[in-house]
């Protein structure tokens, strides 16, 4: 498992399970932001967008399930990404 802000990745079979650490969880509206980002990210399908298998509550944590996706994480990346650079990457992802 990774932690990343407050958020624990783990690999399961062919899928990833993203659970909301359970210091997150006391608040109230990071728990409702995880859950506005279940709900968004499971009404879009586009090619640049993991898919949302499901989503909610099991013994007492809140969790995302999705396609896993291989290839390093964004925290390998050897440089930081200017705001300029999120906004091109943002871009051709919405296209």
């Amino acid at each position: 498992m990774k932690d990343i802000r407050g958020l624990e990745v783990s690999a399961v079979d062919a899928g990833a399970v993203k659970i909301l650490d359970r210091t997150a969880a006391a608040d109230p509206a990071a728990v409702e932001r995880f859950l506005f980002e279940a709900r968004t990210a499971a009404g879009l399908e586009h090619p640049n967008i993991v898919p949302i298998y499901a989503w909610g509550e099991g013994e007492g944590n809140q969790y995302i399930a999705m396609r896993w996706l291989s290839g390093p994480g964004l925290d390998a990346l050897e440089e930081k990404l200017g705001p300029e650079r999120v906004a091109q990457i943002g871009i051709l992802v919405a296209q």
